[in-house]
């Protein structure tokens, strides 16, 4: 019955935090894919280094702006290709700290693979940067069927270890009131079988 209730906790709590973090992935794509959508991506092809703060730049801000300020994401950008594995950052809707026009990104296998196949993804691990340890998820941007740019968003993975928390502990006081039952129990049967004996 202890194995039982050990194995069942670690079960539970595996499969738990792998739900949690398909959810949160999918919430990701489906508000990178909405952002995309919305992005005016010819305007997008516009901006060049130099153009923060003119009005191709205000209104992809603007653009981003209704899913920074709509949804509990962490950060939203949109990114271009350059070539071979170099992204950079075209507009950053950070209010504090946004990257700069032409700021090198780091590339991530969701990132390349939305780049390459024009499609819709997350990376399947948490990503790590200056920033924070992050979920991140990628959509493309297109004017035709030409790729033009990536919308990237970023949850905080941090929420997910703060939730995983709170269920271990729960899971942990759960199993400790299952070990008392049993050994109360089993400390009575014991006494029966001793006394009958």
């Amino acid at each position: 019955l202890l194995v039982g209730y050990t194995l069942l906790g670690v079960i539970a709590y595996n499969r738990a935090e792998r739900a949690l973090f398909e959810q949160i992935q999918d919430n990701a794509k489906n508000i990178a894919h909405c952002a995309a959508t919305n992005v005016d991506g010819e305007v997008l092809a516009q901006i060049q280094v130099g153009d923060e703060g003119s009005d191709n730049y205000q209104v992809i801000i603007d653009e981003l702006a209704l899913f920074r300020d709509g949804t509990n994401l962490e950060y939203i950008y949109t990114l271009r290709h350059m070539g071979g594995e170099e992204f950079i950052f075209v507009v950053d809707a950070d209010t504090e700290e946004p990257a700069a026009i032409g700021d090198i990104c780091e590339i991530t296998d969701g990132l390349a693979q939305a780049q390459a196949e024009g499609v819709t993804t997350a990376d399947e691990e948490p990503f790590e940067d200056e920033w924070g340890t992050h979920i991140s998820a990628y959509s493309p941007i297109f004017v035709g069927e030409e790729i033009v740019g990536v919308v990237g968003v970023d949850f905080s993975a941090t929420w997910i270890d703060e939730q995983m928390a709170s269920l271990r502990n729960l899971i942990l006081l759960i199993s400790l009131g299952g070990y008392v039952v049993i050994l109360i129990l089993t400390s009575l049967l014991i006494a029966r079988f001793k006394k009958s004996m």
